[in-house]
């Protein structure tokens, strides 16, 4: 957790996103898949799944950010809205973090 809270805070000082707070809520989304109780007979997922969905993810931000990730007029990202909307449809990305059968 350690290394995505200093990434977090790397893309704020390097001006990627408008607020540190953007990132760290997407690694706590992720870390919270690690805390969640799993049904019986499946079991919890791993960090090794945890950093695979991280990288999907941002695989992910990637492909909606083609045209470029330079603020806007109004002082906004494109990349904050990018990491926000993941977090809403995170679905695609935290796949590789449901409970193995």
């Amino acid at each position: 957790m350690e290394a995505m809270t200093r990434r977090s805070l790397a893309s704020d000082a390097a001006g990627l996103i408008y607020e540190y707070e953007t990132f760290q809520k997407w690694v706590q989304s992720l870390f919270q898949l690690l805390r969640q109780a799993c049904p019986p007979g499946f079991k919890a997922p791993g960090v090794s799944q945890l950093l695979r969905a991280d990288r999907r993810a941002f695989v992910r931000m990637q492909e909606l950010t083609r045209e470029g990730i330079k603020p806007r007029p109004d002082g906004m990202r494109p990349l904050d809205e990018v990491v926000r909307n993941l977090q809403l449809t995170t679905r695609s990305s935290t796949t590789c973090c449901r409970p193995l059968g």
